[in-house]
């Protein structure tokens, strides 16, 4: 990870005059130099939009535009806004946990690299592995599984968790947590195209929600 400044120092000059390299990059430059510098991995051409890889990149391609919203016309920061921006990106629903990589103060959120660095790599190693072959009896995708489920763990730790059931309770914090963290696990290695039972058993959905549909009937 070779982010360590600020997003303000990363885009102005110190003086709060945007740096002319960030004013004339279109936004998938940006993202693509991004992508290197924060995850230390790149899009690639067969990404499909739906792809955990390709929506990190169009985070970021989101993210440029953004910024860009920051500076007038004769490129001077305007701190207000800046800052409004940041605090109003790091409310919201959690979603998939594909968000901001800084904190309100604009320094750089090492949690957000953690998450999506690691499930980027878990994706580019499942990619060398045979479909056929992307189930319990792989010891690849065992690890993977243990890289993913780590990271959506790494990212529900950012998170503040506050939720209510149908009856008005307040519901855990770590129950909510837990059921978040199965629940993605289970989607990525879905989504990377893993036996569906060895999913969701490795993922701890079964733990959690209990056996799928056809195992229950039996």
């Amino acid at each position: 990870m070779a982010v360590h400044r600020s997003i303000i120092s990363l885009i102005t000059d110190g003086n709060g005059l945007a740096k002319k390299e960030f004013l004339h990059k279109t936004p998938a430059e940006w993202a693509d130099e991004q992508m290197a510098l924060r995850y230390s991995q790149s899009k690639m051409a067969d990404d499909k939009p739906q792809d955990f890889p390709f929506m990190c990149w169009q985070h970021l391609c989101d993210e440029h535009i953004a910024m860009l919203s920051w500076f007038d016309k004769a490129g001077n920061l305007n701190p207000l806004v800046s800052s409004a921006s940041m605090t109003n990106r790091l409310q919201g629903p959690l979603g998939s946990g594909i968000s901001w990589d800084w904190k309100s103060n604009g320094d750089p959120d090492v949690r957000m690299f953690l998450f999506k660095g690691p499930l980027i790599a878990a994706w580019r190693a499942a990619q060398l592995i045979p479909y056929a072959d992307r189930n319990s009896g792989n010891m690849q995708m065992g690890g993977i599984a243990t890289v993913v489920r780590g990271a959506y763990t790494e990212r529900a730790k950012i998170h503040r968790w506050i939720g209510y059931d149908r009856e008005g309770n307040k519901i855990s914090g770590d129950n909510m947590s837990r059921r978040w963290v199965a629940h993605m696990t289970n989607n990525f290695l879905i989504s990377l195209g893993a036996d569906r039972k060895w999913a969701w058993d490795v993922s701890k959905s079964k733990t959690i929600f209990g056996p799928i549909e056809e195992d229950a009937a039996v």
